[in-house]
């Protein structure tokens, strides 16, 4: 596990082809919350901690933006 995940490992666990599996990693690299490391024919997955960290930081914020948002279309009778 030092390396990660294999993706056939990973396409297993989700009983989806390799190829439906590969294709959600390859949004999942792109989004950079995963990295890949190849290792001869494999390409193994780690999970970003760091990059998702931060994307739930800015759910939670952009959350509280709508909320406070919405509170303030509620008080302007809006939402009647």
């Amino acid at each position: 596990m030092r390396d990660g995940v294999c993706g056939l490992f990973i396409a297993d666990k989700l009983g989806v082809s390799q190829p439906t599996a590969s294709e959600h990693l390859r949004i999942l690299v792109h989004a950079g919350l995963v990295r890949p490391t190849r290792i001869k024919q494999w390409t193994f997955y780690r999970r970003d901690e760091a990059r998702i960290a931060a994307v739930k930081r800015e759910f939670k914020s952009a959350g509280s933006e709508i909320e406070a948002e919405m509170r303030a279309d509620d008080v302007c009778g809006f939402l009647d």
